[in-house]
Protein backbone atom coordinates (compact mmCIF):
# COMPACT_ATOMS: atom_id res chain seq x y z
CA UNK A 1 0.00 0.00 0.00
CA UNK A 2 0.68 3.53 -0.83
CA UNK A 3 1.74 6.14 1.66
CA UNK A 4 -1.32 7.86 -0.16
CA UNK A 5 -3.72 5.19 0.06
CA UNK A 6 -2.87 4.92 3.85
CA UNK A 7 -3.83 8.62 4.56
CA UNK A 8 -7.01 8.38 2.87
CA UNK A 9 -8.10 5.04 4.94
CA UNK A 10 -6.53 6.93 7.92
CA UNK A 11 -8.93 9.99 7.20
CA UNK A 12 -12.20 7.95 6.41
CA UNK A 13 -11.59 6.09 9.96
CA UNK A 14 -11.17 9.44 11.87
CA UNK A 15 -14.30 10.67 9.79
CA UNK A 16 -16.03 7.46 11.03
CA UNK A 17 -14.71 7.95 14.91
CA UNK A 18 -16.02 11.72 14.72
CA UNK A 19 -19.37 10.62 13.73
CA UNK A 20 -19.77 7.85 15.75
CA UNK A 21 -18.79 9.72 18.76
CA UNK A 22 -20.85 12.84 18.05
CA UNK A 23 -24.02 10.76 17.33
CA UNK A 24 -25.06 9.70 21.20
CA UNK A 25 -24.18 13.40 22.26
CA UNK A 26 -26.76 14.58 19.86
CA UNK A 27 -29.32 12.28 20.78
CA UNK A 28 -28.77 13.22 24.33
CA UNK A 29 -31.37 15.65 26.17
CA UNK A 30 -29.84 18.16 28.45
CA UNK A 31 -32.67 19.60 31.45
CA UNK A 32 -32.04 23.38 31.13
CA UNK A 33 -31.09 23.75 34.83
CA UNK A 34 -27.87 22.04 33.64
CA UNK A 35 -27.36 23.86 30.88
CA UNK A 36 -26.93 27.19 32.74
CA UNK A 37 -22.88 27.30 33.77
CA UNK A 38 -23.46 26.92 38.01
CA UNK A 39 -22.02 30.08 38.62
CA UNK A 40 -23.58 32.55 35.99
CA UNK A 41 -26.05 33.24 38.13
CA UNK A 42 -24.22 34.82 40.67
CA UNK A 43 -21.66 36.41 38.84
CA UNK A 44 -24.05 37.87 36.71
CA UNK A 45 -23.59 41.86 38.20
CA UNK A 46 -19.77 41.33 37.31
CA UNK A 47 -20.93 42.59 34.09
CA UNK A 48 -21.70 46.10 35.02
CA UNK A 49 -19.27 46.42 37.54
CA UNK A 50 -17.13 49.59 37.10
CA UNK A 51 -13.85 48.40 36.24
CA UNK A 52 -11.91 49.39 33.66
CA UNK A 53 -10.48 46.81 30.92
CA UNK A 54 -7.12 45.44 31.31
CA UNK A 55 -6.62 45.98 34.71
CA UNK A 56 -5.88 42.72 37.24
CA UNK A 57 -8.71 41.57 39.64
CA UNK A 58 -8.68 39.18 42.70
CA UNK A 59 -11.67 37.12 43.12
CA UNK A 60 -12.33 36.65 46.90
CA UNK A 61 -14.81 33.02 47.56
CA UNK A 62 -16.50 32.32 50.44
CA UNK A 63 -14.49 29.73 52.24
CA UNK A 64 -14.57 26.22 52.39
CA UNK A 65 -14.59 25.87 48.39
CA UNK A 66 -11.93 23.53 47.09
CA UNK A 67 -10.12 23.95 43.86
CA UNK A 68 -12.33 21.59 41.80
CA UNK A 69 -15.65 23.90 42.51
CA UNK A 70 -13.15 27.22 42.17
CA UNK A 71 -11.51 26.73 39.02
CA UNK A 72 -15.25 27.12 36.96
CA UNK A 73 -16.09 30.13 39.00
CA UNK A 74 -13.22 31.56 37.39
CA UNK A 75 -13.97 30.84 34.08
CA UNK A 76 -17.26 32.12 34.25
CA UNK A 77 -15.78 35.09 35.67
CA UNK A 78 -13.87 35.16 32.78
CA UNK A 79 -16.41 34.47 30.72
CA UNK A 80 -18.74 37.69 31.94
CA UNK A 81 -15.51 39.64 31.67
CA UNK A 82 -13.03 38.62 29.17
CA UNK A 83 -11.60 42.05 29.34
CA UNK A 84 -10.24 41.86 32.95
CA UNK A 85 -6.86 40.24 34.36
CA UNK A 86 -8.86 38.09 36.60
CA UNK A 87 -7.31 35.43 39.51
CA UNK A 88 -8.50 33.49 42.40
CA UNK A 89 -7.15 34.57 46.39
CA UNK A 90 -4.54 34.27 47.00
CA UNK A 91 -2.81 36.47 44.17
CA UNK A 92 -0.02 34.96 42.21
CA UNK A 93 3.31 35.66 43.51
CA UNK A 94 4.27 39.46 42.43
CA UNK A 95 1.16 40.52 41.57
CA UNK A 96 0.32 44.25 43.11
CA UNK A 97 -3.18 43.61 44.11
CA UNK A 98 -5.72 46.79 43.37
CA UNK A 99 -8.64 45.57 42.94
CA UNK A 100 -10.55 42.60 44.89
CA UNK A 101 -14.18 41.35 43.92
CA UNK A 102 -15.78 39.15 46.62
CA UNK A 103 -18.61 37.03 45.95
CA UNK A 104 -21.36 36.29 48.69
CA UNK A 105 -20.55 34.47 51.56
CA UNK A 106 -16.80 35.78 51.38
CA UNK A 107 -14.63 37.75 53.77
CA UNK A 108 -14.22 41.38 53.77
CA UNK A 109 -10.49 41.49 52.40
CA UNK A 110 -8.28 43.64 54.84
CA UNK A 111 -7.03 47.39 53.95
CA UNK A 112 -9.55 47.63 51.01
CA UNK A 113 -12.63 49.64 51.06
CA UNK A 114 -16.14 48.76 49.18
CA UNK A 115 -16.85 50.90 45.92
CA UNK A 116 -19.09 49.21 44.92
CA UNK A 117 -21.85 46.84 45.44
CA UNK A 118 -24.39 44.49 43.94
CA UNK A 119 -26.66 41.26 44.14
CA UNK A 120 -23.85 40.08 46.74
CA UNK A 121 -20.94 40.96 44.83
CA UNK A 122 -18.62 43.42 46.38
CA UNK A 123 -15.76 45.50 44.35
CA UNK A 124 -13.06 46.93 46.82
CA UNK A 125 -10.16 49.21 46.35
CA UNK A 126 -6.88 49.34 48.05
CA UNK A 127 -7.34 51.60 50.75
CA UNK A 128 -4.78 54.80 50.50
CA UNK A 129 -1.58 53.86 52.97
Amino acid sequence: MTTTALARIAAVAAAAAVLGLGVPSSLRTVPPEQRRPAWAATLAPLAAAPIPSGRAVVLVTPAGLDAETSRPLLYEACWQRPDLLLAMAPPPPGMRVELVVTLPGAPAPAGFSAIWRRDGLVLWRRASP
